[in-house]
């Protein structure tokens, strides 16, 4: 069957735009807490939407449902939706696999409109133009010339006011925390470290929610129990100490 046939390019008709109050609150339901966006880019993302002022903007189209058309238009390891995302000055494209959809967040309906026609560009020319299933084009699916982005540096994360005062209490940088620098390396993940979204953040930094198993009332249950006998035995030494006096008395 002909990719042409089974699927419609997004004419710009079709595009769906929508107010987003809150996008990192949306784009954590569609990432699992973001933990599927590369830290290079999380970090940058997160910054520019905490200095956005007002409401952003949340678009999608559908995409093909074939994944070989997929792995095309994005481009290894998401090449090309990161180089899109960057070129548009928006927050994120997300391609949606179980939705078949591609997702964007943005400042404004213009750089998501731009972004949204950017992609739609790289769709058309393989739909349309290399209508073909056994056509590669290599140089797009494997991009030999692309480099993985370093890891930001604290600097580029959280600013450097941030880096001056954490400098001022003695951290260095790619170093563990405390006087034996075997502390934590890693910033903190502001969604999942800090429980999950908004409305999950009932605990505080590091709290695991217990589990409860058959062994843990089973401990739980002996703990009880031991109680119990030390408190009768208190009880029993007591009521002994007790007759002791009164036959001291007595005497």
């Amino acid at each position: 069957m002909s990719y042409r046939n089974s699927y419609r390019v997004p004419e710009k008709s079709d595009y769906y735009y929508d107010e987003s109050s809150n996008p990192i609150e949306e784009i954590c339901k569609y990432t699992d807490n973001l933990e599927h966006i590369p830290a290079e880019i999380r970090y940058h993302m997160l910054s520019v939407i905490c200095q956005q002022k007002g409401s952003s903007v949340y678009g999608h189209y559908d995409a093909p449902q074939n994944k070989h058309l997929i792995v095309q238009i994005n481009g290894q390891g998401g090449y090309f939706l990161k180089k899109t995302t960057a070129a548009a000055n928006i927050y994120l494209i997300w391609y949606h696999s179980s939705k078949d959809r591609y997702m964007f967040w943005g400042p404004s309906e213009k750089t998501v409109r731009d972004a949204m026609n950017r992609l739609r560009g790289r769709i058309v020319k393989y739909v349309v133009h290399l209508d073909c299933p056994n056509e590669r084009v290599e140089e797009d699916m494997y991009e030999t010339d692309y480099i993985e982005p370093a890891q930001p540096t604290f600097d580029e994360q959280f600013g450097k006011s941030s880096q001056k005062l954490m400098n001022n209490m003695g951290f260095i940088s790619g170093k563990g925390l405390g006087r034996n620098e075997n502390g934590r390396i890693d910033s903190i993940n502001p969604i999942k470290d800090l429980g999950g979204r908004m409305e999950n953040r009932k605990f505080g930094l590091g709290y695991t929610k217990p589990v409860h198993t058959e062994e843990a009332e089973a401990i739980k249950e002996a703990v009880h129990i031991e109680e119990a006998v030390h408190i009768e035995e208190a009880v029993h030494i007591e009521e002994a100490v007790h007759i002791e006096e009164a036959n001291v008395t007595n005497k």
